[in-house]
């Protein structure tokens, strides 16, 4: 392969390619409607001691079969010790398909998200479950300062011990949705990871939960004036109403997912 070659098709009109980066294949994902997703160093680690060191790289090699493809690398971490990768990954049905201070061997779970470095958005699995940055602030009226330094910007991490020849395996499925307006996006995607995960129904008395639904919400209806509206910040056990104003953001999404 040489500067760029197609891996496969997702939902139709949208390209996985591997693209090469001096000697090493990043992938990425093209398409219609400004549809487009690089990760250069697909590989990344981070070694914990005294402080936090981070590494990458890029695959050294990508193979290809049908519909799938393998990614393999080596990544030296210094004093003698070395990460093997091999990433599998598979498109199928428009889905993208890859398998990849707490310190504990047994962490057995991963977090899908996103980070912002150096003006853009890198996208990626932590595992084993290092928990993104957070910007809350150190008080809310709720917790009284209980998070302390945790609650501003500082990632909560979780880390493996590094042990010759230990070895992890994790599955993980990104879906991507083309031409997706908000509310299509987000039903399809509940809709799409019900069907995926499949999880087994548990009954529940719906009248009782309209009923206690209905009960909470009326009592956190804040009037001013001929103006009411839901409480912002409620107390779940006291009642105690810490923030009277509506927010047409966070909280206020929902007015914006109304239509298509």
């Amino acid at each position: 392969m040489a500067g760029f070659e197609t891996l496969g098709q997702i939902a139709g009109d949208v390209e996985v390619i591997a693209v090469q980066d001096g000697d090493g294949w990043g992938i990425a994902v093209r398409g219609p409607v400004r549809l487009s997703l690089t990760q250069r160093a697909p590989v990344q680690a981070e070694v914990w001691n005294t402080d936090v060191q981070r590494f990458s790289a890029a695959y050294a090699t990508i193979d290809r079969s049908q519909a799938a493809f393998t990614g393999r690398t080596r990544l030296p971490l210094g004093d003698g010790a070395t990460l093997r990768v091999e990433d599998r990954w598979s498109i199928e049905d428009g889905l993208d398909r890859a398998g990849r201070p707490l310190i504990d061997k047994h962490f057995a779970f991963a977090s899908v998200g996103g980070e912002e470095r150096d003006g853009r958005l890198e996208l990626g699995l932590w595992f084993p479950g290092t928990e993104g940055e957070v910007t809350y602030l150190a008080y809310t009226p709720l917790t009284s300062g209980e998070f302390g330094g945790n609650a501003r910007r500082r990632w909560r991490q979780r880390y493996h011990p590094i042990e010759d020849g230990f070895e992890q395996q994790d599955p993980v499925a990104f879906r991507l949705g083309v031409r997706e307006c908000d509310q299509a996006f987000r039903r399809d995607a509940w809709r799409w990871a019900w069907r995926t995960l499949a999880p087994e129904a548990m009954p529940h008395d719906l009248e009782l939960v309209r009923a206690a639904l209905g009960d909470m919400l009326d009592h956190s209806i804040q009037q001013v004036g001929d103006r009411a509206a839901p409480a912002h910040l409620m107390h779940p056990v006291t009642g105690n109403v810490y923030d009277r104003p509506a927010m047409m953001g966070f909280t206020g999404g929902r007015s914006r997912r109304a239509r298509c």
